[in-house]
């Protein structure tokens, strides 16, 4: 039963981990996808012939072996190593887009306070913001109980870990 709960635990924990950092995650993805397509797949150098003493382009300095054979298999392989990160952004964008308003307002302002922990250190937060948000916008403050915005948490990073698990990524 303990591998079953810190199973659930993990899937959980990485849930929010993508939900917190996505913004962070997809500028990561897109640096890395530029980096593997548009870098320079093997350096040239300028060597002088010692015998004749005249230049010319050497196309690599690499060992033997270690310069790759197949550079469009090798540029495709890296490219399919980004699949899962790509996988989960799209997650997480469904899992956005299916939310409601309030919710995503939620959402916003969780990602804004992720640094802050502690006792009561991202909730208090988010509850001084989502009330003063809420209350510009329908003319009057509503107090929500910092609980509230835990269990708001707790179903979107449960539905997220489910649909996660559904899809293979956990």
């Amino acid at each position: 039963m303990s591998e079953l709960i810190e199973s659930v635990k993990k899937a959980k924990r990485a849930a929010s981990w993508w939900l917190l950092f996505r913004d962070d995650n997809l500028r990561e993805l897109h640096e890395q996808r530029t980096t593997i397509l548009y870098s320079s797949p093997t350096p040239f150098v300028r060597q002088k012939d010692p015998a004749t003493g005249m230049e010319y382009v050497a196309v690599s300095t690499m060992p033997r072996g270690t310069d790759p054979s197949d550079r469009t298999g090798s540029t495709g392989t890296k490219l399919a190593s980004l699949e899962r990160q790509e996988e989960w952004i799209k997650l997480v964008d469904e899992v956005e887009a299916a939310l409601p308003e309030r919710d995503r307002a939620f959402l916003h302002l969780r990602r804004e306070y992720r640094e802050c922990q502690g006792r009561r250190g991202w909730t208090k937060r988010v509850q001084q913001q989502f009330a003063a948000e809420l209350g510009k916008a329908i003319g009057k403050e509503v107090p929500y109980h910092r609980n509230t915005f835990s269990q708001w948490w707790g179903r979107i990073v449960w539905t997220t870990a489910v649909l996660a698990a559904r899809r293979g990524l956990i």
